[in-house]
């Protein structure tokens, strides 16, 4: 309940001398805390006040001290303080249990973040779940309500603590923070605003609001060397996305993402090949998360078109940045379906079997450029062009450098018009 002002008379009436009162739990009855505290603080100069809560008060001489989740680092006793957390509360679970597999903890802990409450959730299920159990239905094992009756019901699973912070935002809030869930890893605020912004909530609002999921903890920012980044913690990021679907706006907003993210990757390519922005690489390894995602949900979706013009606009970014095996990787999944008739497959084809061959894998190699050979296509000079480079690629990688010219020369004059 609110303090009322006659209790907060009576209580500085009693403060003579340095005094600390703490307030816990203050979000859901943020402002009449805030008043309350506000009048003490005046009203008595021996007073200090620690309140917590998921947002700040906004109260003159205020400071903030954020709370992250626990460390992921191993520390001097080779493991991380919040695999400490996990195996103390496992062992109050279950004493029998015997956790030897400390790689299989940290991984467990990574996956739940660092956050405390899930760590203590996980752990006090290995009286009924094994390691492996709670590894594989990890988020259906942590929803589970907690049998320990003194637990409170919002925080009693993970989806309860989430939930309560939730059900507490404005309207406006919780739509940009179900569109947040989009973003895999991190993102910033310019590709915040352009994925998530639209006619019902502005790029104004958006900004605004992005602030505000901020202050109440639902979103984690960072500073960089090249700005601030936002991210959601994985637990949230999931609770947000089934919000999404219950919004029936996702569709619209997942392709908003996609397509900024092919734009960007397009856009870098001169750049990088002009050699004109040194920090263009680093900036662009910030959005790897963000790529593959786009990557993946094109080949899992069947929108396998948008996936390839990916991969083809980031080859350059992979090769600069030395990432040729994860071109690889996605090189090969994208290449089915097969479709020999699709220039944009060839194309695929084309700087995938290149790729294989500069990573010396020459027996998968082989068989891509078997396949660029018999492949017809009517994709136009480019397409045709980058069928030779790709097979004078080939032949450098077998020491045939004949060959390799006549390739090498047969692109150059299919381009010598146009490029």
């Amino acid at each position: 309940m609110p303090v009322a002002g006659s209790d907060v008379r009576r209580l500085v009436e009693r403060v003579d001398e340095p005094t600390l009162i703490v307030v816990d739990n203050c979000e859901h009855l943020i402002d009449a805390c805030a008043d309350a505290i506000d009048e003490l603080i005046a009203s008595c100069q021996h007073l200090h006040v620690l309140a917590t809560s998921r947002e700040p008060l906004h109260l003159p001489g205020e400071v903030v001290y954020p709370l992250s989740p626990l460390s992921l680092t191993a520390g001097n006793a080779g493991r991380s303080v919040a695999a400490e957390l996990f195996i103390e509360r496992a062992r109050a679970a279950a004493p029998a249990v015997v956790l030897d597999d400390t790689a299989a903890v940290e991984a467990l802990c990574a996956r739940l973040d660092g956050l405390p409450l899930a760590i203590e959730l996980a752990a006090s299920r290995l009286d009924a779940f094994s390691m492996a159990e709670i590894a594989a239905r990890l988020h259906e094992v942590i929803a589970r309500p907690t049998r320990r009756g003194r637990s409170s019901a919002r925080h009693g699973t993970i989806d309860a603590a989430i939930r309560w912070s939730h059900d507490r935002l404005v309207a406006q809030d919780r739509q940009l923070f179900a569109r947040l869930s989009v973003f895999a890893g991190s993102f910033d605020r310019v590709a915040a605003e352009a994925v998530c912004a639209d006619e019902r909530l502005s790029v104004m609002e958006v900004s605004a609001r992005l602030t505000s999921l901020v202050d109440k903890s639902l979103v984690a920012a960072t500073r960089t060397e090249f700005g601030v980044r936002f991210r959601l913690l994985h637990l949230l990021a999931t609770f947000a996305a089934a919000r999404l679907d219950e919004l029936g706006d996702g569709e619209e907003v997942r392709r908003r993402y996609a397509r900024y993210y092919l734009t960007m990757a397009f856009a870098s390519t001169p750049v990088l090949e002009g050699g004109t922005d040194p920090t263009i690489v680093a900036r662009l390894g910030e959005e790897d998360a963000n790529f593959n995602a786009v990557l993946d949900h094109g080949r899992r979706t069947g929108e396998v078109r948008t996936s390839r013009k990916l991969a083809l606009a980031l080859h350059t970014y992979w090769e600069e940045s030395g990432r040729l095996r994860d071109g690889v990787h996605w090189l090969h999944e994208l290449l089915e379906p097969a479709d020999p008739t699709d220039p944009m497959w060839v194309a695929t084809l084309n700087v995938c079997a290149s790729y294989h061959a500069m990573c010396g894998m020459m027996p998968q190699a082989t068989r891509l450029f078997d396949t660029l050979r018999g492949a017809q296509s009517d994709g136009g000079i480019a397409i045709a062009s980058g069928s030779q480079f790709a097979l004078g690629f080939e032949s450098i990688a077998r020491g045939e450098m004949g060959d390799a010219i006549m390739h090498f020369d047969a692109a150059a004059e299919m381009v010598h018009d146009v490029d």
